[in-house]
């Protein structure tokens, strides 16, 4: 073979790679679970909208305007009834965006939310809102899922069949961003010498973002050192458990494991949800078909 046979063939590998096609169903999955990790973020401001967002709260709307001028909407939007105007107006693009309606509108106006109130109030967020605008970028310029949408059900109204295939490229790139996040983080944690020690659980439940703080965590010394090296050792594994079919289900149960722990003993539920959200990106067009068949077999003994 030549070098041109050579560079073809690379290339067409390459191309596999990146486009081959598989069950869009997975990009409507991950399109539910993002547009509901949004909307949850959203909802979870709704209580601080005017300490946050307008001209007389926290935030100084004026000093923003010499970024992202176009995004920055709450230094123009700024009052009382401008801001509750504009929370509606994204709470119900994240909810168009979990049914699929006007799906590719829709998720130009969650990104528009994500990136304005990071321009407003980056520093009440915690994590989360990064990692929403990353995936929610990579959305941006991926397929939605024509599947289990509303769009889908408007084009079989109008004699159209809505593809039932979407090229990979988007799934690779949303499982490599939640990969880099915990990876990043664990190597983060290493080099803090509370967590290196194990004292990390302790303190954190005698802080402020725990819902129990306490001083008796200060005497659990044991329990401490289990959940903070349990929990570097589940974010260090959880990329390649949920990258693997055959260790995929054990992925999704230590995952839940740790992000429902922080939800229901801490004030950073957001920042669970968000990223449980996004787990749907790690299934295969396998699962799938073992879902709707689990699916198939419990209405058929429902029925019966």
């Amino acid at each position: 073979m030549g070098a041109a046979g050579r560079a073809s063939d690379k290339m067409s590998r390459l191309e596999h790679f990146w486009f081959r096609s598989v069950d869009s169903r997975r990009y409507a999955l991950l399109r539910a679970g993002f547009g509901t990790a949004v909307l949850i973020s959203l909802l979870d401001q709704w209580s601080h909208r005017y300490e946050l967002y307008t001209a007389g709260g926290i935030a100084d709307n004026a000093a923003i305007q010499s970024g992202l001028s176009w995004l920055a909407w709450f230094s123009v939007f700024e009052s009382p009834q401008a801001v509750n105007a504009l929370f509606v107006c994204f709470a119900l693009s994240a909810a168009a965006l979990i049914v699929g309606f006007w799906s590719r509108a829709s998720m130009l106006m969650v990104f528009v939310w994500l990136q304005a109130s990071a321009l407003q109030v980056a520093p009440a967020f915690t994590g989360w809102d990064a990692l929403l605008r990353c995936v929610g970028f990579i959305l941006l310029l991926s397929p939605l899922g024509e599947s289990w949408s509303v769009d889908a059900w408007c084009l079989r109204r109008a004699g159209k069949e809505p593809s039932s295939y979407s090229p990979v490229y988007g799934l690779y790139l949303v499982q490599w961003q939640i990969a880099i996040m915990y990876w990043v983080t664990a190597f983060l944690k290493l080099g803090d010498s509370y967590w290196r020690s194990g004292e990390f659980a302790s303190y954190f439940f005698m802080s402020m973002f725990s819902t129990i703080p306490s001083s008796e965590f200060a005497s659990w010394a044991a329990l401490s050192t289990t959940l903070t090296y349990a929990s570097l050792a589940t974010e260090l594994s959880l990329p390649l458990l949920l990258w693997f079919r055959r260790s995929r289900v054990l992925g999704f149960l230590l995952g839940a494991a740790l992000h429902l722990g922080i939800a229901a003993t801490s004030i950073l539920y957001v920042f669970s949800v968000a990223t449980l959200a996004l787990y749907p990106a790690f299934l295969d067009d396998k699962d799938l078909e073992t879902i709707d068949r689990w699916i198939k077999k419990l209405a058929r003994s429902n029925h019966s």
